[in-house]
């Protein structure tokens, strides 16, 4: 048979591909069902495969002459159909009445889907601002620029209702705990659950929230912590043997009580099912990471620009700013020194190994930190390891014996001594006014709410 152009059937013909969303069931390779409105004499050799985690297998049994190429591994369950077809602008015409937009921005047609993703934000009081409003946008801007909802989301809280951030700011969360269990039996059940939490994570306490936890993990679930929330992933059981980001200042006092979860001062991870991002900005490297992998770098950057964002972010760039920028210091011998000695806070150098290290003298080495750092190199040593000995003491409950031990300080009475010559209060004295005033916080958050109750 020959068309109007003079060529056959055959030489016009061309597989396009595309994905058909579908509600995976659990444990099943149930598939709904597509009415597809296309007439056998313009859809030829059509091919359907269900494709989870980056497994295959075939439903229907495979046409001859159709190739199925390699799924990609996958977060979002997709069913495949594979259609050849006369002419292009019949492909097109498919994609439309499954619901695909036919965009001309380079975005990736073949992970273009029908299927809305599902992603639930789960607040926890004083969470951190930036990270969850800069995740909601960048779903609502590809949202925008695909011209389909490929991305829904919800908020959801311990109890339903108004949950304040730690600018004092409320969100008002639709569901609740509770419910969120039953969604999970349901079709409501989320492809992705974000945890958001901020500053005094250590003091959210909630059982039945870390059983949700464990549940949505056995349940095959994508679970993501934002800031501070990998703290609460750990303490459900999630994270042993896998790799984990969160925020740097959190860092130490987070490696001090889980030792056997690898954590890292990245941007984000992503180990299996996990994904954990360190908080800030960095929701946006995680979120643009998540629809790159699905609609490709084309949609990434049209969201970068709407975004005014130059660009995305590797997930090993480091969280906080390079020294040289932090410090205002220039002169490399000093930023070396402060490296090696930022690297070595539990088992600190004696000024003779640093001098070795960088190849200057004891005096040149005293010299320059005055000019560059107004003080000696051995009281800017001793300022860090208290630093790190301040969050250990707020962001744990390792006893002072051990904070002192951990920070690079012979005994608990000198670790006191140098403690009360720099923050004029012991580090025992430190950790109680510390919870007198999270218990206040918590007073003010508890009145606040039973006041918007009634």
């Amino acid at each position: 048979m020959t068309d109007s152009g003079g060529r056959t059937d055959e030489e016009e013909k061309q597989v396009w591909c595309a994905q058909i969303g579908q509600r995976a069931h659990h444990n099943t390779q149930q598939i709904d069902v597509f009415l597809l409105r296309c007439s056998k004499r313009n859809i030829r050799n059509t091919s359907l495969v269900y494709c989870q985690f980056g497994n295959t297998c075939d439903l229907d049994g495979p046409k001859s002459g159709t190739k199925l190429p390699k799924c990609r591994n996958t977060l979002f369950p997709d069913a495949i159909v594979y259609v050849s077809v006369v002419n292009r602008q019949l492909a097109y015409r498919f994609l439309e009445e499954i619901k695909f937009s036919v965009f001309g921005y380079g975005f990736n047609l073949g992970g273009a889907c029908a299927m809305v993703r599902s992603f639930v934000f789960y607040l926890i009081p004083g969470f951190s601002l930036l990270p969850f409003v800069g995740a909601i946008e960048s779903l609502r801007i590809a949202n925008r620029m695909l011209g389909i909802d490929a991305y829904r989301w919800r908020v959801a809280s311990d109890f339903g209702g108004k949950v304040f951030s730690s600018s004092g700011i409320a969100i008002e969360s639709e569901s609740s705990l509770t419910e969120e269990r039953r969604a999970l039996m349901g079709e409501n059940r989320p492809d992705l659950v974000f945890i958001c939490s901020g500053v005094n994570v250590e003091d959210y306490d909630n059982k039945s929230f870390n059983a949700w936890l464990r549940e949505l993990n056995n349940r095959g679930c994508g679970i993501g912590s934002m800031c501070t929330a990998a703290e609460l992933l750990a303490r459900a059981g999630l994270l042993k043997g896998k790799r984990c980001a969160i925020h740097w200042e959190n860092l130490p006092g987070f490696s001090e009580t889980w030792p056997e979860i690898d954590a890292h001062a990245d941007l984000f991870e992503v180990d299996r099912n996990i994904y954990t991002s360190a908080g800030g900005t960095a929701s946006l490297d995680i979120m643009l990471w998540l629809i790159g992998r699905e609609f490709g770098d084309g949609l990434v950057s049209a969201i970068c620009e709407q975004a005014l964002t130059d660009r995305v972010r590797p997930s090993s760039e480091r969280q906080r700013l390079p020294l040289k920028a932090r410090l205002g210091v220039q002169n490399g011998k000093v930023l070396q020194i402060i490296e090696l000695m930022e690297a070595n806070l539990a088992e600190p150098l004696s000024l003779i190994e640093i001098a070795g290290a960088v190849g200057l003298s004891r005096r040149q080495i005293e010299r320059l930190f005055r000019q560059e750092m107004g003080r000696s190199p051995a009281r800017y040593y001793l300022e860090i390891r208290l630093d790190r000995a301040r969050r250990l003491l707020a962001q744990s409950a390792m006893p002072v014996v051990d904070v002192a031990v951990a920070c690079g300080f012979v005994s608990a009475s000198h670790f006191s001594k140098c403690y009360r010559e720099i923050y004029h209060c012991s580090p025992q004295q430190e950790r109680v006014q510390r919870k007198q005033e999270r218990s206040i916080i918590h007073e003010e958050e508890a009145g606040i709410r039973l006041a918007l109750q009634n």
